[in-house]
């Protein structure tokens, strides 16, 4: 796994797909396309508050990378504030968790203290 490829690749689809973050590298004068050459440029990255995914803000969907009609899964914090955050996710985000977790268990112990477990979930 090569972390900063990883990283820049996910910024530069996150820039290009979702309107609301590109706003605000305008805004903070980043460009992850010319501005991050290196992992010393991580710094300059801008960055989103959790809270901006809090039901209450109403702004969820427009942190979207993909169309509403076109997430497959929407996760919901646990909402211990009252106020949950909701976040959309993609088949493909979904299928990429489910590598990372795949990678996880090929590389360390089966006998860990937490268990993720995907699901077959039905599209709503």
């Amino acid at each position: 796994m090569d972390f900063f490829n990883d990283f820049k690749r996910n910024l530069e689809g996150q820039y290009e797909e979702c309107i609301a973050y590109k706003e605000l590298c305008k805004r903070e004068g980043f460009n992850p396309f010319s501005d991050l050459k290196s992992e010393y440029d991580l710094e300059y990255v801008p960055f989103i508050m959790t809270t901006s995914f809090k039901k209450s803000y109403g702004l969820f969907t427009k942190l979207l990378r993909v169309g509403v009609d076109d997430v497959y899964k929407w996760t919901v914090s646990s909402s211990t504030s009252g106020d949950p955050s909701i976040v959309g996710r993609s088949s493909e985000d979904i299928e990429t968790l489910r590598r990372f977790v795949l990678e996880d268990e090929i590389r360390h112990r089966k006998d860990r203290d937490y268990e993720c477990t995907f699901s077959q979930g039905q599209k709503k």
